[in-house]
């Protein structure tokens, strides 16, 4: 096991407690005292998750702090991506070229060979507007992560990010079974904002298939919770595709497609503004 004593120690001390403190009941302070040291850094994960349980703190921060106070490389490759609100090709190419940087490092990391394989699908859907092109370059990666019993977070994301390149059949069939896959980790800090993202990509996906009445519902379901947790792009962007909806259903839907795009402006997020213009545009005429 890597040497993590040091960094325990670090915070213990930033924490004004004592080694008896942190410890007691779950290791002996001699024990410690060499794991802090370096003398013994062999100790069981389980010792681990309670010691940090005592210090409280959560343990993707521990790793953070023991990382210098940054990301491991992967996980910064992959959240620069999903924390982005908006697919702008220069961007793209960014996250791309640093997928293949780090799997020169890494080449049989096949989380990030599919990572990649996404972004390359995202670049040709930004630059072509193609989805049948794009969709036929992320179709291995449903095809491979639909034979899991279990998805982690970081599969739910990819699958979120294309889920509305492909048919609407199959991309129902997907969002089924990412919210199964869901409904498991419960109230996790990440996945009700997950939860959000897909029902605004079920929701294109209905306009697509000009279900609209199915898209404004489906909305519905979400824009209060949007409003509350103050989300305010994922509001803005539920807003407009309601108002999309609205008017294929002959009913004025100008008012929430207003809404949406001041949000925007507000909050200075211009080209993400851009993008959904040019899908309001498609959809309305």
């Amino acid at each position: 096991m890597e040497n993590y004593g040091a960094t325990i120690k670090q915070i213990r001390i930033g924490k004004g407690m004592t080694q008896k403190e942190v410890c007691m009941g779950i290791i002996s302070q001699g024990n410690y005292s060499k794991f802090e040291s370096g003398e013994n850094p062999d100790i069981k994960v389980t010792i681990l998750q309670a010691l940090l349980l005592r210090l409280n703190l959560p343990m993707d921060e521990f790793f953070y702090i023991h990382n210098g106070y940054k990301n491991h490389e992967k996980i910064a490759i992959q959240r620069a991506l999903y924390e982005s609100l908006y697919n702008d090709p220069e961007m793209l190419e960014g996250h791309l070229q640093r997928a293949k940087h780090y799997l020169q490092y890494e080449p049989n990391d096949q989380d990030m060979q599919i990572f990649a394989q996404m972004v390359k699908g995202l670049i040709v859907l930004a630059k072509t507007g193609d989805f049948e092109q794009t969709c036929k370059l992320v179709e291995p990666i449903w095809e491979k992560l639909s034979k899991r019993n279990e998805l982690l977070v970081s599969d739910i994301y990819i699958l979120n990010n294309i889920l509305f390149v492909f048919p609407l059949e199959t991309a129902m069939d997907i969002l089924q079974f990412l919210l199964r896959q869901i409904e498991r980790y419960g109230d996790y800090r990440q996945v009700k904002r997950i939860y959000y993202s897909l029902v605004l990509n079920a929701s294109l996906l209905q306009i697509r298939a000009q279900q609209f009445s199915e898209g404004t519902a489906l909305l519905d379901t979400v824009l209060p919770n949007l409003q509350q947790q103050r989300l305010y792009a994922h509001l803005a962007v539920g807003y407009i595709r309601k108002g999309i909806c609205l008017h294929n259903l002959s009913k004025d839907g100008t008012a929430w497609i207003e809404k949406g795009k001041h949000i925007l402006l507000a909050v200075e997020l211009n080209k993400m503004w851009n993008t959904l213009e040019e899908e309001i545009k498609k959809y309305t005429n």
